[in-house]
């Protein structure tokens, strides 16, 4: 029984066989086809070299993406180590100073910060237990019912996007009287970061960076309170 001949059963017998096209060379020049970017016949060895063309291109386009988002990841890290050497500086930095330093360093028009404890700023029970709940930070817009409840805090700047870090500290705990001390997290409050540009803090972005910000606060905060 002789097998259908296709597409497909074509490219796999090329492939099979790489040295057909040695035996074979006229065709290289004779066999022509239609160009996708000309419109005209070509020759199997240029279509060959446009495909290799429109793959530079690619791995350009590529590399250039890679080279902005080293850029951008570089500048971060800056701000970051900046914002460390701020509140070490420090001895005990209060709500007011972090969201300036927050303000300056990251170029932020609104950085909201509340503690549970602090009986001034109340949050309702079923908030708290709704970002105690967030494993990772919380990035959009109003449409999301989290970022949409703490728009108020924000007024009245024109805020676009939102991120909502909860801040977390460490209680040591022992199981037993000859057991070693476990720490167990828990959130004491939420950083909320406010952007005029709708892409900054939006759905889809990593939050590494915004872990790395809420844990050096949530250290600085816990430092306040020794």
């Amino acid at each position: 029984m002789s097998a259908t001949i296709d597409d497909q059963y074509i490219a796999h017998w090329l492939l099979g066989n790489p040295d057909f096209f040695v035996r074979q060379a006229e065709l290289l020049t004779n066999i022509n086809i239609t160009s996708p970017y000309h419109h005209r016949a070509i020759s199997l060895q240029e279509r060959q070299l446009e495909v290799m063309r429109e793959k530079n291109r690619g791995l350009e386009l590529r590399l250039t993406e890679l080279q902005r988002h080293a850029k951008e990841n570089d500048h971060t890290l800056s701000r970051l180590h900046q914002l460390a050497t701020a509140l070490l500086r420090q001895p005990y930095p209060g709500t007011e100073l972090i969201c300036q330093l927050l303000c300056q360093i990251f170029d932020l028009p609104c950085v909201v910060l509340r503690q549970w404890t602090d009986t001034t700023q109340t949050t309702t029970i079923s908030f708290q237990q709704q970002i105690d709940a967030l494993i990772t930070p919380l990035c959009g817009t109003e449409t999301n019912p989290l970022c949409n409840e703490v728009r108020a805090w924000l007024a009245p700047h024109p805020i676009a996007s939102i991120a909502l870090i909860p801040l977390r500290t460490w209680t040591a705990t022992r199981l037993s009287p000859h057991d070693t001390h476990h720490t167990q997290p828990h959130t004491a409050g939420i950083l909320v970061l406010g952007d005029n540009d709708a892409q900054r803090f939006n759905a889809h972005i990593g939050t590494t960076y915004l872990e790395q910000i809420g844990a050096l606060i949530s250290a600085a905060l816990a430092r306040s309170d020794v």
